[in-house]
């Protein structure tokens, strides 16, 4: 980026935040997993894989946010000029949320089964 104001110049740039934060959250739930698999309890690497993707999510929104904004979202769009760059704007917010869910579904199913998942 520039240092103007308005959309970033990569398509790539509103993605680091929450990639990162989908890449440590999902390792870090594995690492959980293959910890409860050796019978040891990981109910704090399950909390803190939940809050490492809830925070790329909440990055994510709020790039997404400068599409809705209703004081700014004109303005803002006027200046995406390439599609993959607004794109990447949903997928800032949607890559977390899914990865989020997915973790989410995997804790609760792991507690209805009482054991860890086998794969």
């Amino acid at each position: 980026m520039d240092g103007s104001f308005g959309a970033p110049d990569k398509w790539y740039d509103l993605l680091i935040v929450p990639g990162l934060a989908v890449f440590f959250g999902l390792l870090i739930r594995f690492l959980g997993w293959n910890r409860e698999k050796m019978g040891k309890p990981s109910t704090t690497w399950s909390w803190f894989a939940i809050a490492v993707l809830a925070l790329g999510a909440f990055v994510g929104f709020k790039a997404m946010w400068n599409l809705f904004d209703p004081d700014l979202a004109a303005f803002y769009r006027a200046t995406i000029w390439q599609r993959r760059v607004l794109v990447s704007h949903y997928l800032a917010f949607g890559l977390p949320f899914i990865a989020l869910l997915i973790v989410i579904g995997w804790n609760m199913t792991e507690k209805r089964l009482g054991r860890p998942i086998a794969i």
